[in-house]
């Protein structure tokens, strides 16, 4: 599983802050708004970002329900969003 780089993936740091995010439109190629039923790779990179340090990791699918960290909603339904924000609990713990 491999995020594209290039045109599909944008990366931002908030001037004065400590968070970074980054936006990630394709996994292996295929667009993350065509993701088809039963491959799970959206959702696996979703899960992985966070045990790697993501802090809030947004999609098309909200992972956590009504507790933080994970987040979904009609902007981030056609791409993956992960930011850090460090001394913040990481998104699957929150």
């Amino acid at each position: 599983m491999q995020p594209s780089a290039g045109k599909y993936v944008s990366a931002y740091r908030e001037i004065g802050m400590a968070a970074s995010t980054v936006d990630i439109r394709e996994i292996d190629g295929r667009p993350v708004v065509d993701t088809r039923p039963g491959d799970d790779r959206v959702l696996r990179l979703m899960r992985r970002a966070s045990e790697l340090g993501a802090t809030e990791v947004g999609g098309p699918v909200d992972l956590n329900g009504p507790r933080n960290g994970f987040f979904s909603d009609d902007v981030h339904h056609d791409h993956i969003h992960l930011g850090i924000t460090p001394g913040d609990p990481l998104a699957h713990l929150r």
